[in-house]
């Protein structure tokens, strides 16, 4: 297989893999900014709707608070066999009467659970009493479940089987320090209130209310008019979760109904719902005690083959993508490649050169050979480069004739040693030595330049012989030697001195040498220009001496002095 074929099947499986990995995350994005603005869609939609409605059942509320608070319906509450404080809460009643809607009103006292109902249609009675309310009968559960659960309000649609009546029941407690008393309210018509709260569907949308225990008060099938059998309907289904197979989804929207309970915002919600993924709004309407539950099927909403056309385009771009990568990867790679396999050829010699047929690992095998002839030429480019520079630093820091550093080398000391000091708060010793007799004319007249090397010499072997190995000296001037001690005592200078005098005088049986020194020990806040000045002054002192032309200037600090 050629390199050309290969390099085909590699830009096919490049474009393919960016193509449709462009193709999906496109995808994806679209899929997700629909499914943002269906959920978006679904909220607004669900608050518009809710606030639509609740409209009219907010103000009836708020009607039915006012009259569970007059002291005229508290009065009769607490004495309900008592007929003058039933006929005065009577009278104002029918007064506020037409403030509801429906211009009616009922009330169920719990001292003798009598049910009282007042409409525009009823005509002048002395009592409306409509019936008892019993515990024993399943119709009238409503009222005790009220009383039991201290429920502030409630808005339930049911039949009345007494009355013979399908509508929305709005009741409020009558509560007089904090005892209950009963229940006040109305009853609005089905018939103009369910489109407002249902609204217009639409093929994949559904709105139903649901109460807190999951089950059914309203759906869209009330909007046709027969309450009564869908009443019987909803009572036969009744739960949210003959709605909502799926235990997992059925879980979920329970939550999210529970979080707007407590005024949380719920996120994206998405249920399986009949198999096909379907967007869940949830609105809670707290006048009601209701959940508005709004569902978006994303499959009935969305036309299925609404990326084709995105599809088309994507595989056109493909097509497209791969001629032009191959031809310009044919270009650009391709013949240089083979150019440079040429000429790679033609440098190493034909033991190196594999004969194969896949160029990629010839010139993969030529390369490392080529690797590892620099590799081994720059290896013995930098050990040569490595000595040559260590010797010119041996030679630049080494006076040639003694071995000793040369005046470069001891000023570096110097100024290592003087950081030391400064930064330990400690001192050292300087000595300044000077041969007798390097500068004597007559000297210089009589003896050659090789007495007089070979007297240095000598000299700076006997400093090596009686310095320690962390000392250091350097030779200054022609007959001029310093001398770096690492001690802060004045006894470890006179002991140099003394070991110095010992070795010449026992080493040397050819002529006579002496010397004069000079010394101190040096304080961290000394420069090295100043210590340097004092040594050299200790030096001319010790040269103007006649016997012991040794001088060491004392420390000037009280603990230096101590240790002097």
């Amino acid at each position: 297989m050629t390199i050309r074929t290969k390099l085909l099947g590699v830009v096919v499986m490049l474009c393919a893999v960016f193509c449709f990995g462009m193709y999906f995350s496109v995808k994806h994005l679209v899929d997700d900014i629909v499914h943002q603005l269906l959920w978006k869609y679904s909220e607004v939609t669900t608050q518009y709707d809710s606030e639509k409605a609740l409209s009219t059942l907010s103000q009836q509320i708020d009607v039915a608070k006012v009259l569970s608070s007059n002291e005229n319906v508290i009065d009769w509450a607490l004495d309900a066999n008592d007929p003058q404080k039933q006929r005065k809460a009577q009278q104002w009643l029918l007064s506020q009467r037409g403030k509801f809607a429906e211009d009616n009103y009922y009330i169920a006292l719990n001292e003798n659970l009598a049910f009282y109902m007042s409409s525009k249609d009823d005509t002048k009675k002395q009592s409306y009493l409509r019936y008892h309310l019993s515990p024993n009968n399943p119709n009238q559960s409503w009222y005790f479940s009220q009383r039991v659960n201290h429920t502030l309000f409630g808005a339930t649609i049911d039949y009345d089987y007494d009355l013979h009546e399908v509508k929305l029941w709005i009741s409020q407690p009558i509560i007089h320090n904090g005892e209950f008393l009963g229940i006040i309210g109305t009853s609005l018509d089905l018939g103009p209130l369910v489109p407002k709260l249902v609204g217009k569907q639409y093929p994949g949308l559904a709105t139903i209310f649901v109460n807190n225990s999951g089950d059914i008060e309203l759906d869209s099938s009330f909007t046709s008019g027969d309450f009564v059998n869908h009443l019987k309907r909803l009572r036969n289904k009744k739960s949210l979760h003959q709605i909502i197979h799926d235990q997992k989804s059925y879980d979920a929207v329970m939550g999210a109904m529970k979080q707007q309970g407590q005024g949380q915002e719920t996120k994206t919600l998405v249920v399986t719902l009949e198999s096909s993924g379907t967007f869940v709004s949830i609105k809670y309407i707290a006048e009601l005690g209701w959940y508005q539950v709004k569902f978006v099927d994303i499959d009935k909403v969305l036309d299925g083959n609404y990326l084709k056309s995105f599809s088309e385009i994507s595989f056109a771009m493909f097509l497209l993508f791969t001629v032009l990568l191959y031809t310009f990867m044919s270009r650009r790679f391709f013949l240089p490649m083979a150019d440079m396999y040429r000429h790679l050829k033609r440098m190493l010699p034909d033991s190196q050169t594999p004969h194969t047929h896949d160029m990629v690992a010839d010139i993969h095998h030529q390369l490392d050979c080529l690797d590892r002839e620099l590799f081994r030429s720059r290896h013995s480019l930098d050990s040569l480069v490595r000595e040559r520079t260590e010797t010119l630093d041996q030679l630049a820091m080494i006076d040639p004739l003694t071995g000793l550093l040369n005046r470069s080398g001891m000023e570096r000391e110097l100024n290592a040693e003087l950081a030391r000091a400064k930064r330990e708060n400690g001192c050292f010793g300087l000595v300044w030595l000077s041969i007798d007799g390097m500068e004597d004319v007559e000297i210089m007249d009589i003896s050659s330049h090789l007495e007089q090397d070979k007297r240095l010499r000598f000299a700076s072997q006997a400093l090596k012989k009686v310095l320690r190995e962390y000392d250091c000296a350097c030779r200054w001037a022609d007959g001029e030697f310093v001398i770096l001690i690492r001690s802060n005592s004045v006894q470890a200078l006179k002991a140099l001195t003394a070991r110095l005098k010992t070795e010449i005088h026992y080493s040397n049986d050819t002529f006579v040498l002496s010397f004069s020194l000079g010394g101190l020990i040096v304080e961290p806040s000394m420069s090295m220009q100043d210590a340097l000045s004092k040594a050299d002054s200790a030096l001319y002192v010790a040269k103007t001496k006649t016997k012991e032309r040794v001088h060491i200037i004392q420390p000037t600090s009280p603990s230096q002095r101590l240790r002097a």
